[in-house]
Formats: structure tokens, sequence, C-alpha cells
């Protein structure tokens, strides 16, 4: 008669799990390389074929970017031109008594606020007489645009310059006939401009039509 012995039998209980736990590990790698055969490694499109979300958030993003350089690049070459001695500009309309539309010769558009003046808002007294005496001064004309301010722009987006038409200063004529008075400039916390002298004291010489 052969005697159990325990020893052998848990033996072949270990062989048998050791095994089982073997073919486990073959099937379960045989799975991961064939999910990493199947699936792409980049998912190009979003759902049913349309374009990912990175896409869509990406492209309006690049869109404002590249409007916001043209932009820039628009006011460094609108910066650059008035910068230039003798840059000439079209007035193609008048706003009012200190504020022109003017265009390049390469067709640039800007509004301008002349500097170091200040002229009547509308529905106040000297409005009409002032918009009506700086438009006939330069409306449709050729002026020369310089710089002269401590910013290139005002708050609105409008660019600050000096404007003389035929050799004569438009913002010093204005002053003189009593539609504008001297302002915006160091006195008043906007800094100095070369022409400043000479607005103030025209102005103090000057009596105001109102």
């Amino acid at each position: 008669m052969v005697r159990d012995n325990p020893f052998r039998r848990w033996a072949g209980y270990a062989v048998v799990t050791v095994m089982v736990l073997a073919s486990v590990g073959v099937w379960v790698t045989a799975l991961t390389v064939a999910r990493s055969d199947t699936t792409p490694d980049v998912v190009v499109g979003g759902p049913l074929g349309g374009p990912s979300a990175d896409a869509v958030e990406k492209e309006p993003r690049g869109r404002r970017v590249q409007g916001e350089k043209e932009l820039r690049r628009r006011r460094v070459d609108t910066q650059q031109s008035t910068r230039r001695a003798g840059a000439l500009w079209l007035v193609s309309s008048v706003v009012d008594g200190d504020t022109l539309v003017v265009a390049s010769a390469e067709g640039t558009e800007e509004h301008l606020r002349v500097i170091g003046i200040d002229t009547p808002e509308r529905g106040s007294c000297g409005y009409d007489e002032a918009s009506a005496a700086l438009a006939a001064m330069v409306a449709n004309r050729m002026v020369e645009l310089s710089s002269g301010a401590a910013d290139d722009r005002d708050h609105y987006g409008r660019i600050l310059r000096y404007v003389d038409v035929d050799g004569a200063d438009a913002g010093l004529a204005m002053i003189q006939k009593g539609l504008a008075v001297a302002r915006y400039d160091s006195r008043d916390g906007y800094g100095y401009h070369p022409r400043q002298d000479g607005y103030v004291a025209a102005d103090e010489s000057t009596p105001d039509i109102c």
C-alpha cells in the first residue's frame, strides 16, 4: 500500500498553478500587443470624423494672433511714415475742429487728433465755426504730418500729429483764429510738445470767439 505524501500533492498543485499563471501572462501580453497595433497613436479628427476640439480652438486663436500682428504692423508702418520728414497724407474728411481722417499714398487710413489744441465739442458754441475753418484749410488737400506728442496715439486709438498745409501750422492757425485753445500739453499732464510755447503764447494773446 502506497502512503499519500502531502508534500508531493502540494508540489503538484504548485506546478499546475505556475503553468496557469504563465498561460494567463502570455494571453495578456498578446492582447496588449494586438491593441497597440490597431489603436492609432494620434487622433486626428473629432467625433464622426470632424475636427478635434484642439483644432477648433487653435484655428480662431491663430487668426486672432495673425490679426493682432497685422494691426501692429500697420501701426508701425503708420508711425514710421508720419515720423519721416515731409510725410504727405490726403485729408479725406474733417470730423471736427481738431480731428481728421487721413489716407496715405499706400491706402492706409487713420483718424488723427491734432497735437496741442482743443476745439468745442458738438453742440457747443463755436463747434460749427471750428469745424468749417479746419475744413477750409485742409479738406481734400495733401498735408504734412509730423510727430511731437509724448504718445503716438490717444486713448481712442487716433494718431497724434501736427498738421502743416502749404508750410502753415493748421493747429496754430486754429488758435490764432480764436477757434481753438492750447491744451493737452505739459500744463495738464500730457507732456511737453515742441510747439507748446508758440501755441500757449498765441492762445494767451487771442480772444476766443465764445
